[in-house]
């Protein structure tokens, strides 16, 4: 009796269907905010789902051409928000991101900023904060919060879990103005009963900087918020630029470990298919 096989064509057709089937939903990287604010109005707010507070009166908060600035590796484009403290009495001007993010991955929070030296003094602090739901309050609580401090000759950086004082200083490492910077947060599955994150900083050629690993969280069930404000004490005005706002979700290894074991097999099954048809 004549063996029959596989058609091979089918067959590879029919792999190539079930590794795309599974290749979104297994070890890889998804988006849940990524503002670039390229494709935005010059002059006007940032869009949603952002959201802004006290930015009226002296203080704003808007797209703008920043093709005149330092450039960027980090591809900040030529449109960013700026973020303008013009006042002492009017609050600090915050820009919002409202988050909903699956609790069961490890996720990487990304943002870069851009301060002018003409707006820029030893006295001005900028702060990017996550905020969540309390694990055993069950209200919304700052769960992380990362500031840059200006000094006279350089830039430092001081973090908080919410609750404590700043407990990290990381001193000396750029100028610190007129140039990009981006500050990376890398936080553990939130479901773990204890929530530590990974804090670094890159410079505009993309290039580590420094880094802080196993920085506390406050222990939280859910994130609810990105926050980004002058921070700023007392009389203090200035202003920043923000861009490539980013969270997203980072594959286990496990699953991408299986995602490469699919992708052989896929690989292998085809070619023999197509062996065997050749020899018949």
């Amino acid at each position: 009796m004549k063996k029959t096989y596989p058609n091979p064509v089918r067959c590879s057709c029919l792999l190539t269907f079930l590794f795309a089937l599974l290749m979104p939903n297994i070890g890889m990287s998804q988006l849940v905010t990524n503002a670039t604010f390229e494709l935005d109005t010059i002059g006007d707010a940032p869009p949603a789902p952002f959201t802004t507070a006290s930015d009226t009166g002296a203080n704003s908060i808007t797209v703008e051409d920043t093709s005149s600035i330092a450039s960027s590796a980090l591809g900040t484009g030529v449109k960013s928000v700026y973020i303008v403290n013009g006042s002492s009495t009017s609050g600090s001007p915050a820009l919002y991101a409202p988050e909903s993010a699956d609790l069961n991955q490890a996720l990487m929070l990304s943002a870069d900023f851009y301060l002018p030296a003409a707006s820029w003094t030893s006295s001005n602090n900028i702060s990017l904060a996550v905020y969540g739901v309390s694990s055993s309050s069950g209200l919304e609580v700052q769960a992380y919060r990362v500031t840059f401090r200006g000094s006279s000759d350089d830039m430092n950086l001081q973090d908080s879990n919410g609750t404590s004082s700043p407990s990290l200083a990381i001193n000396s490492w750029g100028t610190g103005v007129d140039e990009w910077y981006r500050i990376t947060l890398s936080v553990g599955a939130l479901d773990t009963s204890e929530d530590t994150l990974t804090l670094s900083i890159y410079d505009s050629s993309g290039t580590l900087i420094s880094s802080a690993a196993n920085r506390s969280m406050a222990d939280i069930t859910s994130i609810t918020q990105l926050r980004l404000w002058d921070n700023s004490a007392g009389s203090t005005v200035g202003s920043f630029y923000v861009d490539n706002v980013s969270l997203s979700t980072i594959p286990e290894p496990q699953a991408s470990s299986m995602l490469f074991l699919i992708g052989v097999g896929l690989l292998a099954g085809a070619s023999f298919f197509k062996l065997r048809a050749a020899k018949r």
